[in-house]
């Protein structure tokens, strides 16, 4: 069974949702994309199709790799490893870190 599979798939899902929403939102009120890759496709695509296109690919991938391998040793690990990249990410970059 592929329950801890599916559960990190959904949450990495989740993570990848809130990723959007917040780049689009910080960059939409003056803010700018840090990641230099991210940042060139936004300039050639546009804000909006270029995340939307990003964590499609990303969420993509990650479905492909869970429906083709399951809960083999790396793919939990590796849905894991995203999710907290990811959380990292937005503690140190979305949010306002004053006196701690």
């Amino acid at each position: 069974m592929m329950t801890l599979s599916i559960i990190l798939l959904a949450l990495a899902i989740i993570v990848q949702i809130y990723d959007a929403w917040s780049t689009i939102t910080i960059i939409r009120g003056g803010g700018i994309e840090k990641n230099k890759l991210v940042a060139w496709v936004i300039g050639r695509a546009g804000l909006v199709p270029a995340v939307v296109c990003l964590k499609l690919g990303i969420s993509g991938v990650m479905v492909w790799l869970v429906c083709g391998y399951g809960e083999h040793w790396p793919i939990p690990v590796a849905l894991a490893a995203v999710i907290v990249f990811y959380v990292k990410m937005f503690w140190n970059n979305n949010f306002k870190h004053d006196g701690i």
